[in-house]
């Protein structure tokens, strides 16, 4: 899930972290996404892709990126619109999730641009990480936690973040010691860890390793 960088999760209540985090989980998958594309969208949300169902699923970051994208809203309060939509959340939680969340602003709604901009692909099998159609990074079988971090990044559509998908049972030292070995050797994006610990980040970054804007 992805919030705004004036409003890290560590600001929000742990029950709606938790609430967020349940309805991540049902809404952020290809039924779901049916669902949302042939029964709650518009005409007018629908003319707002290129793709055709289902390739705007996968080329839109999930279910949750498609609302973002058809209503120019932020990650979080699109899980939560979704989850209301169809069925996850009723209507006086959505209100109270809502009331503590940040204003929806034109500032505030910049990052769905990213939802427009190149994402990297992970093949799972092969081992790579593609970026802008280039391998950035090789990853080896035995690198376990690096995959499960991976895993979840291609599962959720290369969000700006998402929740650390680490076992909890996990120390603080290895989970920052999966996202410093994920950036070893690495090209073009950089991994880290934001929200407290709680949520993995990626970033493009130019050649020289400095953070740059999406193209």
């Amino acid at each position: 899930m992805n919030d705004e960088p004036a409003a890290p999760e560590s600001e929000l209540p742990e029950w709606v972290v938790a609430r967020l985090t349940e309805a991540h989980h049902r809404v952020q998958n290809v039924l779901a996404g049916t669902k949302l594309w042939h029964e709650r969208f518009t005409d007018a949300d629908r003319a707002r892709f290129e793709q055709p169902w289902p390739e705007v699923w996968a080329a839109n970051q999930g279910t949750i990126g498609m609302w973002c994208r058809a209503r120019g809203t932020s990650w979080n309060r699109g899980i939560v619109d979704v989850a209301h939509l169809l069925g996850f959340l009723d209507e006086p939680t959505k209100n109270a999730i809502v009331a503590t969340l940040p204003t929806e602003t034109e500032a505030s709604r910049v990052g769905t641009q990213r939802y427009r901009d190149p994402k990297p692909l992970w093949h799972k099998g092969l081992g790579a990480l593609r970026y802008r159609g280039e391998i950035v990074r090789e990853v080896k079988a035995e690198a376990t936690n690096v995959r499960l971090i991976l895993d979840a990044f291609e599962k959720d559509g290369w969000p700006d973040e998402i929740f650390d998908p680490l076992p909890p049972a996990e120390a603080k030292a290895p989970r920052r010691r999966a996202v410093e070995t994920l950036n070893k050797d690495l090209r073009l994006i950089r991994f880290h860890s934001t929200g407290n610990g709680k949520r993995i980040a990626w970033v493009p970054v130019d050649e020289d390793g400095d953070a740059s804007p999406p193209a």
